[in-house]
């Protein structure tokens, strides 16, 4: 999926392919990509793209149980994102 919100063109995937993962984050086409599935929460700069997985909110990792629970959050003003441990 793809929207521009605030002239941020973001791209969204939730899936296990790590090639759609890297094709969207080094194409340089998109100002963020989120991504999902994996449950491990990162921000990363690559070039000008920011890749920003928010973790797991519902506290499983691969049907386990685990303590990181945590969401993102962007903020398209100050082009910042912020992993929240809940």
């Amino acid at each position: 999926m793809q929207i521009t919100k605030d002239n941020k063109k973001i791209a969204a995937y939730h899936g296990d392919s790590d090639i759609i993962v890297n094709s969207l984050v080094k194409c340089q086409e998109y100002d963020v990509v989120l991504t999902g599935h994996n449950h491990i929460a990162h921000i990363k700069k690559v070039g000008d793209t920011l890749h920003i997985n928010p973790g797991a909110v519902n506290g499983l990792r691969n049907a386990k149980k685990i303590k990181d629970v945590s969401v993102a959050i962007y903020d398209t003003e100050s082009e910042k994102a912020e992993i929240i441990n809940l």
